[in-house]
């Protein structure tokens, strides 16, 4: 019996959705979080040797070989298995999700369960406003940043937009439930304060007013990367104009909210182990004399615990696109939602947060392969089913 390795891989991809959901409703459970951690791993293991044929390139052979030594280095000199084993799996999954395509339909199932599994995690959740600022509790009864819950809320309408683009519902209804999830998902983003966040959904909606069409390879590939290289020129300009200014407001806040004192910390560690970073062996200053381990910056959080290898290959490997030929379509939701979503890069620390970087990531998988009409495409009619 044969293995459609294209369907297992379209199935397990689903399960890491559905896993990276489910320790959601077991926030800051540690146990719960590292096994998940390594259970993802050994499935993203999996995926790469299923899909070894596309990784033909000696570059990205080269780059996964030196973040392998360099994590492994930082490992066994500093504390932080658990955030070695964080990076080593976005690395890989981006590796993974740029050299892949999926069938419409794995595509339409794989946001939609994760979109159905983070609406239940929200509608579940209890928001408790009180004096100016916002208390959420999930359904086990862990306590959650409101920022958190707002990056949750941008991942689930991304993922219910993703599945709209792709899926065959009524012309009439599928607009009204798009509208649906955009007023809902709103309200709760400006409910959580999280300026972030309602930037990038603001990215989102006028890209996806003004892109009309998807945005070819080359372009594309540039604009990730220099998004995610931007990101580290932004948080230099944004110390220096803190050195030169007293305050500036943004939506009613000041922009020097305390990333400022989290970064120059952080930057500080940076030039005191540059090469392979310091783990997590050192805590970050925040406010009030206070310590974190968020550099509420992705680049400079990955930089400062697993030092500037795993930066650069994130900023290259990221954008290194597989060209799949004329097979394939390009979902345009998938490709403006990860644009928009990278500029959370400047802000937080969302692609190292062990709860959110499978879901945003996944909009890098935006190669959805052609129809080619009736059973032939959707051999056994579903995406459970993984052997012909």
């Amino acid at each position: 019996m044969k293995i459609n390795t294209k369907r297992v891989s379209a199935f397990m991809i689903l399960m890491l959705h559905l896993l990276s959901v489910f320790i959601i409703f077991f926030y800051s459970h540690n146990k719960v979080d590292q096994m998940s951690l390594i259970v993802e791993f050994l499935i993203l293991v999996v995926l790469i040797i299923l899909n070894r044929r596309t990784f033909k390139d000696n570059m990205l052979i080269l780059a996964l070989s030196v973040n392998a030594t360099s994590l492994i280095i930082t490992a066994f000199t500093h504390s932080g298995y658990g955030f070695m084993i964080l990076f080593a799996n976005l690395i890989l999954l981006f590796c993974l999700l740029n050299n892949i395509s999926v069938t419409k339909r794995e595509f339409s199932y794989i946001h939609l369960f994760t979109a159905l599994f983070l609406s239940a995690y929200i509608a579940t959740a209890e928001i408790v406003p009180s004096h100016g600022l916002v208390y959420v509790t999930g359904a086990l009864g862990y306590s959650i940043n409101s920022n958190m819950f707002a990056l949750f809320t941008l991942a689930c309408m991304m993922h219910w937009y993703a599945f709209f683009e792709m899926s065959s519902m009524n012309k009439i209804f599928k607009p009204l439930c798009a509208f649906v999830v955009t007023v809902v998902g709103l309200y709760l983003i400006l409910l959580s304060g999280c300026r972030s966040v309602l930037i990038s959904l603001v990215i989102f909606t006028i890209l996806f007013f003004s892109v009309k069409k998807t945005i070819n390879l080359k372009p594309y590939r540039k604009a990730v990367s220099l998004i995610m290289f931007g990101s580290l020129i932004f948080a230099v300009l944004y110390m220096v104009i803190y050195w030169n200014f007293d305050n500036i407001i943004i939506f009613g806040k000041s922009l020097f909210s305390g990333r400022q004192i989290v970064w120059d910390s952080a930057f500080s560690h940076i030039r005191e182990f540059p090469i392979f970073g310091s783990g997590t062996d050192i805590p970050l200053n925040t406010v009030n004399s206070g310590f974190t381990e968020s550099a509420h910056h992705t680049l400079i959080g990955v930089w400062k615990c697993a030092g500037i290898i795993p930066v650069v290959s994130i900023i290259f490997l990221i954008g290194k696109k597989k060209d799949l030929g004329s097979g394939v379509i390009t979902s345009r939701v998938a490709q403006l939602a990860f644009i928009s979503c990278l500029v959370l890069a400047y802000f937080e620390s969302f692609l190292t947060e062990h709860y959110l970087y499978i879901l945003f990531s996944s909009f890098a998988l935006s190669a959805v392969e052609k129809d080619k009409g009736g059973a032939h495409e959707y051999e056994g009619n579903s995406l459970l089913l993984v052997w012909r």
